[in-house]
């Protein structure tokens, strides 16, 4: 039946049909090609903006790490990290004069740090010149900042007393001098909780069975720190001295700006931050240590505390 019914068909129908479906899947194929092209073209424009939307063009990145390959091969550089610190302006006058802008202020605070070093002694315009090479100038007021009484507040902590521990009192220092009570102390310091920093007490609850401490951990109270941390002090008007209080965004410095908390109660993590954001202002005075905010500080807090 097949047969005859082929046998009734004739050549140039068999022929217009055979042409007909190529055409057909010829057009849908090309379709099908266009769409895919499209897509994909669609995919390398969003990465591209998504990678350069804090960094630098691919060609100054390229010429940056050949660069470095020469005048500072045994330094590795990360430039998603540096993306974030610097901006391409920046980027194109390192290429140009091989070393970092920086501010006259940042210069002047750089030059006293080599000075008061008792370690290390460096001309002071000559060390300048030197971190600039490496250093961009975000990069090393962080690195400034937590040499501080401030920033080693926030990196390391602070250690207080731990209340519930402690029952004798009314009876002097005497059971704790003579060691007959061991005095039991809390940390204070900057860590993570669920994705954010933020300050958490850290105590010790005891021993395990190998005689290592069994550590709880959780937030601090911002109302009550200036209670809990003997010389700790929030600023009057926490928030970026660099953009109006009502203002967000980044301040003069690259770094992140968002209004301070209400009272003046707000979270000094967020100095540590990646890029730091400088709106938390507050004092810290320590024993033996100058009264006061410290010289790095206050420029980046840039008010009175």
């Amino acid at each position: 039946m097949t047969r005859n019914l082929l046998e009734n068909i004739s050549t140039k129908n068999i022929i217009l049909v055979v042409l007909g479906i190529t055409v057909f899947y010829f057009i849908l194929s090309r379709k099908f090609l266009r769409a895919m092209v499209t897509v994909l073209a669609f995919i390398v424009v969003q990465q591209l903006f998504s990678i350069y939307e804090e960094g630098f063009t691919a060609d100054s990145t390229k010429e940056f790490l050949d660069l470095q390959s020469t005048i500072n091969p045994n330094t590795n550089f990360d430039m998603d990290a540096i993306g974030r610190q610097a901006t391409q302006e920046e980027m194109d006058y390192y290429l140009k004069n091989k070393m970092w802008p920086w501010s006259e202020d940042l210069k002047e605070v750089y030059k006293t740090a080599i000075i008061s070093n008792p370690y290390v002694r460096l001309e002071p315009g000559l060390a300048v010149d030197r971190a600039r090479v490496i250093y961009n100038e975000n990069i090393m007021w962080q690195i400034l900042s937590w040499q501080t009484k401030e920033g080693q507040f926030l990196m390391n902590g602070v250690i207080v007393k731990d209340p519930s521990a402690n029952p004798v009192s009314g009876f002097g220092d005497f059971p704790y001098t003579s060691e007959l009570v061991k005095e039991r102390h809390d940390v204070i310091k900057c860590a993570d909780d669920k994705g954010k920093l933020v300050l958490m007490r850290t105590r010790n609850v005891g021993l395990d069975q190998n005689g290592a401490y069994i550590t709880k951990q959780y937030p601090v109270d911002l109302g009550t720190l200036d209670k809990v941390i003997p010389g700790f002090t929030f600023a009057e008007n926490p928030g970026s001295p660099h953009l109006s209080s009502n203002s967000s965004g980044r301040d003069a410095f690259g770094s992140t700006f968002s209004k301070g908390g209400k009272g003046g109660k707000c979270n000094p993590c967020v100095a540590l931050n990646d890029p730091p954001d400088y709106s938390c202002p507050f004092n810290l005075d320590i024993i033996n240590v100058q009264p006061g905010v410290s010289n790095v500080w206050a420029r980046l807090w840039g008010s009175k505390v």
